[in-house]
C-alpha cells in the first residue's frame, strides 16, 4: 500500500516536472502519462501556466513574497510502494492515473509518471492547481487526508492490502 505525500510547489513547477519525467527513471518515458497537458515538462509547463493564469489572479512564474511562502502553482504527489506490495510498474501507473481522475476529476491537468530507479516503485504527479474548469486544488491537512484514503481504496480494489490492515492481519494472526 502507498505511501502518499504532498509537495507544494511555489516557485519550480518546471524543474518538478523536469524531475518526474526523467528517462532515466522512467524507462525511457515508457511510464509517462498526462491528463489535459502535453508530456514534455517544457510544454507541460506552457499549459498549466495558460490554465493557471486564466483562473489565478497571480502570474505562474511570480517570485516569491518578501514574507511568506507565497501562492502555490502545483502540488506534487508521491505515491510511495514498499518492496513487500509486489506491484508493477504497470500496475503502480495505472493506479496513479486512477488516482488522479478519481480524486481531482477529468479536468484536472497532471503529468503522471513511475519512477523504476529504486527499489521500491513510487509514482510522481505534479498537478496543476486549477482544473481546465477553474476548479481550484488545495493541499491541506483535509484534502491530504481524503488523498490517502483514496489510495487506499483504491489499491484495496486491486487487492492491495493497505499497511495498518496489513499489520492488523499479521498482529491477530501470531495470537
Amino acid at each position: 500500500m502507498p505511501y502518499v505525500k504532498f509537495i507544494c510547489v511555489h516557485t519550480t513547477v518546471e524543474q518538478s516536472l523536469k524531475y518526474i519525467v526523467n528517462p532515466d527513471k522512467t524507462e525511457e518515458l515508457h511510464y509517462s502519462d498526462s491528463l489535459n497537458c502535453f508530456n514534455d515538462p517544457h510544454c507541460a509547463y506552457l499549459n498549466m501556466k495558460t490554465v493557471f493564469e486564466q483562473h489565478s489572479t497571480h502570474k505562474f512564474n511570480e517570485p516569491l513574497p518578501k514574507k511568506g511562502k507565497g501562492t502555490v502553482k502545483a502540488i506534487h504527489i508521491i505515491q510511495s510502494f514498499s518492496p513487500d506490495d509486489d506491484v508493477t510498474p504497470e500496475q503502480v501507473q495505472s493506479i496513479a492515473k486512477e488516482f488522479v481522475l478519481r480524486n481531482f476529476g477529468d479536468k484536472a491537468q497532471a503529468v503522471i509518471t513511475t519512477h523504476t530507479d529504486k527499489e521500491h516503485l513510487h509514482a510522481h504527479i505534479v498537478l496543476n492547481t486549477y482544473a481546465l474548469d477553474g476548479q481550484k486544488f488545495n493541499s491541506n491537512w483535509t484534502a491530504v487526508q481524503h488523498a490517502r484514503d483514496l489510495s487506499d481504496a483504491i489499491c484495496i480494489e486491486r487487492g492491495i492490502m493497505p499497511i495498518m490492515l496489513k499489520y492488523d492481519f499479521e498482529k491477530r494472526s501470531h495470537t
